[in-house]
């Protein structure tokens, strides 16, 4: 679709601020934009104020501006993003209701989002959802500093990718049973991965014991991938650095994962470990 150069320039603040902290860039979805001006469109009517869709189901992020003017979606992102330097002096790593607006915007895990206006209103939606207790906004250092960043050009088993920052999941697929096996996937692009395969895939017969120092995989292409992760790491907190990796392009920081389900197939669900980034 053709976006206005408001929405253009709303989406380009969204994702050079999504770049400054390593992760991917979000995409414009029409489907939220639609939800973004149903709601927009309420409370333009209903002369209550700012107040947040109970029932949206998605990220929200609201502004209001009197009288309203041209350019209100970039100028809402702009004021969103600006609580960033709030963030990095007082953040606690995740969620907070006054920088709620700021992490949503950089959120690693969300991919979409959709903005709309009426009149002094403008409404943002975000999919997947951002702002989730317990987690952190991006992976990052105890000062709140960025870990990820970009690769150069490269290719598959673990390369780096141009559209950075890739990564590899350490993964257990497991069954309704408890049974399964672990998997090290390489994602070209490590933000974007809920309901996606990794692009290469080595495979364990069973489930692997991942906090152990020097282990490693050999990709089909030849790429080795090693890696050490401390063995307290699962008492840890989720997006806590617990280890260190390579393969032949790059280095990799290790994370605590949530073990949310990455993808599903052949009756096994995969759950991130850890990622490395």
């Amino acid at each position: 679709m053709s976006l206005t150069s408001d929405q253009q320039g709303a989406l380009d603040l969204h994702n050079a601020a999504r770049t400054a902290v390593g992760v991917g860039p979000l995409a414009w979805s029409s489907s939220l934009q639609a939800d973004a001006q149903k709601w927009a469109d309420y409370l333009a009517s209903s002369g209550g104020g700012l107040q947040h869709d109970p029932n949206a189901g998605e990220g929200e992020n609201l502004f209001w501006s009197s009288p309203p003017g041209n350019g209100m979606l970039s100028a809402a992102t702009q004021d969103w993003l600006g609580e960033k330097t709030q963030y990095l002096a007082n953040h606690g790593g995740g969620f907070t209701e006054a920088t709620g607006h700021y992490t949503q915007c950089v959120w690693y895990s969300t991919t979409s989002v959709g903005i709309a206006q009426n009149g002094s209103f403008v409404v943002a939606r975000y999919s997947p959802q951002g702002n989730v207790v317990g987690q952190v906004a991006y992976p990052q250092d105890g000062n709140g500093n960025p870990t990820g960043g970009s690769g150069g050009g490269g290719g598959g088993g673990g390369g780096p990718s141009p559209s950075g920052p890739n990564g590899l999941l350490l993964l257990n697929g497991i069954d309704a049973n408890g049974n399964g096996h672990s998997t090290v996937g390489w994602y070209p692009h490590i933000a974007n991965v809920v309901g996606t395969q990794p692009q290469a895939i080595v495979d364990f017969s069973g489930i692997e014991t991942w906090e152990q120092q020097n282990q490693s995989v050999t990709f089909p292409d030849g790429n080795v991938f090693t890696w050490s992760i401390n063995a307290d790491a699962q008492a840890q907190a989720f997006g806590t650095q617990v280890g260190t990796a390579k393969n032949n392009y790059q280095s990799y920081t290790i994370f605590k994962d949530d073990q949310h389900i990455v993808y599903s197939e052949n009756g096994l669900n995969y759950k991130t470990i850890y990622w490395c980034q």
